[in-house]
């Protein structure tokens, strides 16, 4: 869809100085949004009147959103936002979308719209991804104090504005199939297996395990609200993960490869195949109090290696059936220290890196290194 100058307005701001302050995608889906053809979507707002006391103002300050979402976009992805502010601002008090529509939903050239109820609450709040009819992404259930103008904004302005351009990158994601299930609902887990080494999970922890190998994901809206002062500190610093990216570049709107297998592989300290190690893998709730299931207990075959169903019960990207404990032992005697894998670990190793089925590789810390067990506690 080709701009009309004055009467479409297609805000694809590129900050290579930012982006060459964040970490570099890996080689496969490096650069892809810079050699790949721009895909672009209409984007309305359809917005309750109370947010609207001065339509002219409300024009030029969403120009102002939508410039910003597409700064974030333009970091890694093919995406682009197309605001039209004469056309593109609906008030109405009603919910325009169904939350309903026949499959399979188009996943190229649809609308995106974003509709904003009004709220007397000293922030903003609320948000999902939604669908209409038509086939438009919604990024619905939004309440908003006010419309900023970004250029201006003071204060606690500063973190309320931050607050709604994050939720609608989240959203937005969603629409596209990312984060079903919420990365964020893997911030805090307790290990509930009752077998030691007991490992728990921590998001705020530097050196937990889990996140310590995902340094992308730390700045991504889809796990965590970053709020900076001042707003070029946010867009500075805010960027899609790996993953994410890769699954709006993609055409994953009506869901991603299924994971419905994964292969284990245990090495000793020299690196070779250990045949014979005790695998046992469970099923860890994502919500507390994250309930474990004993899904796996086998022995590794003459190449140290285990194949396992994902198994659990229902959809693998369910709160409930997103996440596997895996603990190895030999003679009753833990050989390593546990190791936490997600459905994102299998759809980033399918989507990113082309590798499927996912393996998990295991092996023995150094005995000066080795992990003590204890029980991991979240507050």
């Amino acid at each position: 869809m080709a701009p009309k100058f004055f009467s479409k307005i297609l805000i694809s701001i590129l900050v290579a100085g930012l982006i060459s302050a964040v970490l570099p995608a890996p080689a496969l889906a490096g650069s892809r949004a810079e050699t790949s053809p721009i895909k672009e979507h209409t984007l309305k707002f359809y917005l309750a009147p109370a947010l609207v006391p001065d339509v002219e103002t409300a024009k030029a300050s969403l120009v102002k959103y939508v410039a910003d979402m597409n700064t974030i976009l333009a970091k890694n992805t093919e995406r682009r936002l197309v605001f039209d502010p004469q056309t593109g601002i609906i008030l109405t008090s009603t919910p325009p979308h169904t939350d309903s529509a026949p499959s399979p939903l188009p996943t190229e050239g649809f609308e995106i719209w974003v509709n904003a109820a009004h709220t007397d609450k000293p922030a903003s709040f609320g948000g999902y991804g939604g669908m209409d009819i038509s086939g438009a992404g919604v990024l619905a259930g939004l309440n908003w104090t006010r419309i900023y103008d970004p250029d201006t904004l003071a204060g606690s302005s500063i973190q309320d504005y931050c607050l709604q351009v994050n939720i609608l990158l989240h959203e937005l994601a969603h629409v596209f199939g990312a984060g079903i299930g919420e990365y964020y609902n893997l911030s805090y887990v307790t290990d509930t297996t009752g077998l030691e080494p007991l490992l728990g999970i921590n998001l705020n922890n530097p050196g937990d395990v889990f996140w310590s190998d995902k340094p992308d994901f730390k700045t991504d809206p889809l796990l965590r609200i970053t709020y900076s002062a001042p707003r070029a500190e946010y867009l500075a610093t805010v960027r899609y993960s790996n993953l994410t990216a890769a699954i709006l570049n993609g055409d994953f709107r009506n869901g991603l490869p299924s994971t419905d297998r994964y292969s284990v592989q245990v090495l000793d300290e020299n690196d070779q195949p250990l045949a014979g190690a005790n695998v046992k893998a469970w099923n860890v709730a994502g919500v507390s109090p994250n309930a474990s299931e004993l899904l796996a207990d086998v022995l590794t075959d003459e190449n140290g290696r285990v194949e396992l169903e994902w198994g659990g019960t229902g959809y693998s990207h369910n709160t409930n059936n997103f996440l596997r404990l895996i603990k190895v032992y030999r003679d009753g005697v833990s050989l390593a220290q546990p190791r936490y894998i997600s459905i994102f670990d299998a759809d980033a190793a399918k989507v990113v890196f082309g590798a499927d089925p996912y393996t998990v590789t295991i092996k023995p810390s150094p005995a000066e290194s080795a992990p003590k067990p204890q029980v991991a506690v979240f507050t």
